[in-house]
């Protein structure tokens, strides 16, 4: 029984956790900081806009998040706005494939508690962590 609780408190302090980083507001936050790798995104013909400035504290803070180095990202990020969005060059694509790896929605990882919820019953209890590990990935 104590593995159980040991269990299940792991759980919830790892849904407690995905839910303060994955909360709506920070989301919204994140993608706008995003945005400035969107050509679309762009302010076009807005004299109150500095393009040269533009952006630059997002690809910071972006940087800062994904431990990625700010000087060379923030060159080829000035490089990419200079050529119109239409080329990366290789010192910004790390923070592209950073954008790539965001979760669209955490229902993966409810349906991962759904199963877990489903697997540990009070029978299924005697099962070590590795065992019930390998019962959830199969039945996904």
């Amino acid at each position: 029984m104590l593995l159980l609780s040991t269990i299940m408190s792991f759980f919830e302090s790892l849904a407690t956790n995905l839910e303060k980083r994955l909360s709506p507001n920070a989301d919204k936050e994140l993608v706008n900081k995003f945005k400035v790798l969107d050509p679309d995104f762009w302010p076009v013909g807005d004299g109150d806009i500095d393009m040269a400035q533009y952006g630059e504290q997002e690809i910071a803070d972006l940087c800062t998040k994904f431990k990625l180095p700010t000087i060379p990202v923030r060159q080829s990020f000035r490089d990419f706005k200079d050529n119109g969005g239409k080329k990366i060059l290789n010192d910004l694509k790390p923070l592209f494939r950073c954008l790539r790896t965001l979760p669209a929605s955490n229902a993966d990882c409810e349906r991962g508690f759904s199963e877990m919820n489903l697997i540990m019953t009070p029978s299924g209890a005697s099962l070590d962590l590795k065992t019930t590990a390998a019962v959830v990935f199969m039945n996904n």
